[in-house]
């Protein structure tokens, strides 16, 4: 099963590529994406052409190149955005044109999953880190859904160990001193309730500290984003299990 482990190592991200290699990419990447964006028809239907060969032919390195364009800081806001955009459509299940995650290597995928966890953590632009949560969500969905092709053997049992400890910290608002951060984690908290219901449930000590610390938040927009979790756990989970999220309620009626 496609599941990453907690206990595998991998070298740096960096490393897939020797770094001439890697700038040499990195242009080529950046020249891609810019022309994906062209107002010039022919140039926009030249890129549109190459991207999807790319896709194709070369799914792998097509997906850590982009994964290097949205961790480059040397390189435009804009342009990072749109290279995460592209991903999620890479990695969200969907059409096997533009699915293509599981047919890069294991190796590759479990290296590309701890880099989107970096690059979420120590995301400082506010639209960018919100994409990168929204790639790493498309991944889980994939990687952690119990009824998919490719979940973990073992019931209830999450396929991204590391995914939801990093989640939790973020989004608790008693422990980020970033509102903006914090915000961006329970956004991403909320998208994988649908996939990852039961650990996220089961995790009572964590999950209860992100919703008692954001309800409590003095910004509103804290306050907003820890009520969509609520919500979304009452859409997604049984009675039972988010009746007891009903201890909340009269902070609810607050925000």
């Amino acid at each position: 099963c496609c599941r990453f482990s907690p206990d595998r190592r991998f070298p740096s991200f960096c490393l897939l590529f020797p770094s001439t290699a890697m700038a040499a990419d990195n242009a080529k990447f950046v020249e891609l994406l810019t022309a994906l964006q062209s107002k010039d028809n022919d140039v926009r239907k030249k890129a549109e052409t190459m991207y999807e060969q790319a896709k194709q032919t070369d799914p792998e390195n097509t997906m850590v190149g982009f994964v290097t364009v949205i961790g480059s800081s040397s390189i435009l806001e804009a342009t990072r955005i749109q290279a995460a955009v592209l991903l999620r459509r890479q990695v969200a299940k969907g059409p096997d044109k533009d699915f293509i995650f599981p047919r890069i290597g294991p190796n590759t995928q479990q290296q590309m999953a701890s880099e989107l966890l970096r690059l979420f953590q120590s995301g400082q632009i506010p639209k960018l880190q919100v994409k990168i949560g929204e790639v790493i969500a498309c991944v889980a969905n994939y990687v952690c859904d119990e009824e998919g092709p490719r979940s973990t053997s073992a019931p209830g049992i999450c396929g991204w160990p590391a995914l939801l400890p990093m989640v939790f910290t973020m989004a608790d608002a008693g422990k980020m001193t970033s509102a903006t951060s914090c915000e961006s984690s329970m956004r991403l908290l909320r998208e994988l309730v649908a996939t990852m219901s039961k650990p996220i449930v089961a995790a009572k000590t964590e999950l209860g500290a992100v919703l008692q610390n954001g309800l409590a938040h003095p910004e509103i927009k804290i306050k907003v984003a820890a009520l969509l979790v609520v919500c979304e756990l009452v859409v997604e989970v049984e009675q039972k299990d988010w009746a007891p999220l009903l201890v909340t309620a009269g902070v609810i009626n607050q925000v």
